[in-house]
C-alpha cells in the first residue's frame, strides 16, 4: 500500500516538474519574441504608432520636392525666398527700395522744372531725296539747295502762308531758293526738275518735295 502511495506522489512531482518546464520554455519563447520585434523596430522604424518605412520613403521623397521647388522659385526672383510665418513687408521694402532709389527732392525739383524752350537756327537744307522734311524756327531762314546744270531749271512755287520767298540763285552747281518763317504752319515746297536745252521740247525730269514745319 505504501508503494502505491510513492508511487502516486512521484508521478506528481513529474507532472508538476514538467509544468514548470514547460512555463518557464514559453516565458523565454516569448521574452525572445519580443526582443526580436524590438530589433526589427529599431532598424525598420515599424511600430504600431509610427510610419511604416514605404511611407518614410514617401515623405523624404515629398520633403526633396518641396525643396527643389522652394529653390527653382527663389532663383527666378531678384528676392530671396520670404519665411512663410514672416510678418515683414519685405515685397513692399524691396519696391521702395529699387523703386524710389532717388533723391526725392531730385525728383520732384525734375517735374517742377518747367521745359527748356528749343532753340533754333538757320538751317541749309539739301534736297537728295524725293522727299524730305525739317522743322524752321520763327523768324530764321531756311536755303534750299539742288543739284543743277546749264541745261536744268528748277520750278517751285513763292507763295505761302507760314513762308515767306527771300531769294533764289545759282552757285557752284547748286540751284539756292532762301525762304523765311513767317508764322507757325506747316508747308510742302514742290520743285520740278525741267530740261530747257531744247526751247522747243521743256521736259519735267524728276520732282522732289520738302515738308517744312514752322515752330
Amino acid at each position: 500500500m505504501s508503494q502505491i502511495k510513492f508511487l502516486w506522489v512521484a508521478l506528481g512531482l513529474g507532472i508538476l516538474s514538467g509544468t514548470a518546464q514547460a512555463q518557464d520554455a514559453t516565458f523565454q519563447a516569448g521574452a525572445t519574441a519580443e526582443s526580436t520585434l524590438d530589433s526589427l523596430q529599431a532598424s525598420t522604424g515599424l511600430n504600431g504608432f509610427g510610419e511604416t518605412y514605404g511611407e518614410q520613403m514617401a515623405r523624404e521623397q515629398d520633403e526633396a520636392e518641396a525643396i527643389a521647388q522652394e529653390e527653382k522659385e527663389s532663383q527666378g526672383s531678384v528676392l530671396a525666398t520670404v519665411p512663410q510665418n514672416s510678418t515683414i513687408d519685405y515685397k513692399g521694402i524691396a519696391n521702395a527700395f529699387f523703386a524710389g532709389n532717388q533723391n526725392p527732392d531730385t525728383a520732384e525739383a525734375e517735374q517742377e522744372a518747367p521745359a527748356k524752350p528749343k532753340t533754333y537756327e538757320d538751317v541749309i537744307f539739301t534736297l537728295t531725296e524725293p522727299t524730305s522734311q525739317t522743322v524752321l524756327g520763327m523768324g530764321h531762314t531756311i536755303d534750299l539747295k539742288l543739284r543743277t546744270s546749264s541745261n536744268l531749271k528748277w520750278n517751285f512755287d513763292k507763295e505761302f502762308k507760314s513762308l515767306e520767298f527771300l531769294s533764289e540763285r545759282t552757285e557752284d552747281g547748286f540751284f539756292h531758293a532762301v525762304f523765311k518763317a513767317k508764322a507757325p504752319g506747316q508747308e510742302t515746297l514742290y520743285f520740278d526738275c525741267l530740261d530747257v536745252g531744247n526751247p522747243t521740247n521743256i521736259q519735267v525730269l524728276e520732282t522732289k518735295l520738302i515738308v517744312v514745319k514752322v515752330e
